[in-house]
């Protein structure tokens, strides 16, 4: 079972943090209060993103309606431009409202509607999101993620960037054995703006392509694998699956660059019998595979934790977090690896080299992979290592 302390303290930080933060106006007194005041911020960006998917499954589904799917960044550029929302949008918002369709996704995008005025309510949420998502694609906000809702989207994409750091970690720390890691934010792909596609029920990914990326480079032989996520639709998936009597996963990518498709090719063998078709498999995951995932409820800027791992992953995570947040997450990130564990994220900002080593953390590499040429431009992704020293495989940098 993963541990958690019971809460932050500002005395339990390291004084190079606590000095960032009393700079900031966040003093020991002030500190619970600024907690707080996190805690709440991020339930509410939890219910905005959960309306933001909400939008988008309603823009693409073809569960409920034969009308032609929307492209949310094209819906929100015809929003921009007309300042009401377009006819096709409002056409789906009321088929939506009106259908009978059952499923997984269905179901549920009816729950976060309100008992009252729920064509309101719609129209209000898509005015938002699209206005969001305007300033991302259009007008190219800086602080477009550490402003808007906390989103679950995930893709085998992804997991890329974090074989590939796998992969060098392994080469660089050939003796390094990974039996435990913990999965921050795994995420789940209920309805994301991109690549949207209902084939299958929504899923999880990320936590077994990374036992199966230890697994297949040799990094550890019956990895346990954690996860940490604020949302309950996530942990709820994890729970489930355990309980289905044939798990399976269900993966399907976009076109890539050779290296890219050669690693999904050889994605999920390590973790279970894969029957594949072009682009297309479907894993269906040994039980030990499936029993040594578990997930739990936290929050890594707000709780520290307490178990001890070699390895800690957050992809797509980091990103929306504020300076701050991302200082005290990298604090409590460092608390729980052990000495001589690593940090893989792909989060690139330059603030990174003056708060990692605050938190205890040495950077060993860092690279951009492309995935795909992608049709509007090239589709990359990003990793950094980063190393907890003092343990024995603690050496210099090659």
């Amino acid at each position: 079972m993963i541990l958690l302390a019971a809460a932050l303290t500002f005395t339990a930080l390291p004084q190079s943090v606590q000095h960032v933060l009393t700079a900031a106006g966040i003093g020991e007194k002030a500190f619970p209060s600024y907690i707080g005041k996190i805690e709440s911020e991020t339930a509410e960006r939890e219910r905005l993103g959960e309306n933001d998917h909400l939008v988008f499954f309603i823009l693409q589904s073809r569960a409920f309606t034969k009308l032609p799917p929307i492209e949310p960044a094209l819906s929100a550029k015809a929003y921009a431009a007309q300042r009401a929302i377009p006819h096709d949008a409002i056409q789906r918002m009321r088929a939506f409202l009106t259908s009978n369709a059952t499923g997984e996704r269905m179901e549920y995008a009816r729950l976060l509607l309100p008992a009252k005025g729920a064509a309101d309510f719609l129209e209000a949420q898509y005015r938002r999101v699209m206005e969001s998502l305007f300033r991302k694609e259009f007008e190219h906000a800086a602080d477009f993620y550490q402003t808007r809702g906390h989103s679950t989207d995930t893709n085998v994409s992804a997991n890329f960037a974090v074989w590939n750091a796998l992969r060098i970690l392994h080469s660089i720390r050939p003796n390094l054995s990974i039996e435990r890691a913990l999965v921050i934010g795994p995420g789940l792909d209920y309805a994301p703006r991109t690549g949207f596609d209902e084939r299958f029920p929504p899923q999880s990914y990320q936590p077994f392509a990374l036992a199966d990326a230890i697994r297949g480079l040799g990094l550890g032989s019956a990895p346990r694998i954690d996860c940490l996520d604020i949302n309950a639709r996530v942990l709820r998936f994890f729970s489930e699956f355990g309980r289905r009597p044939n798990p399976q996963l269900h993966l399907w990518t976009e076109p890539g660059v050779p290296e890219y498709e050669a690693y999904f090719r050889q994605l999920g063998h390590s973790i279970g019998r894969a029957t594949e078709s072009q682009l297309t498999k479907t894993i269906d995951v040994r039980p030990e595979a499936v029993t040594a995932v578990k997930a739990y409820a936290g929050n890594i800027v707000t709780t520290p934790l307490e178990s001890k791992y070699t390895l800690i992953v957050a992809t797509n995570v980091l990103v929306y977090y504020n300076d701050l947040q991302l200082l005290l997450s990298l604090a409590n990130i460092s608390g729980g690896l052990q000495p001589g564990g690593v940090l893989i994220i792909n989060e690139l900002r330059p603030v990174l080299d003056r708060f990692c080593p605050m938190a205890g953390l040495t950077a060993l590499q860092a690279r951009t992979l492309k995935i795909a040429e992608g049709k509007t431009g090239p589709l990359f992704d990003s990793f950094a290592i980063y190393e907890k020293p003092g343990g024995p495989l603690d050496t210099a940098f090659q």
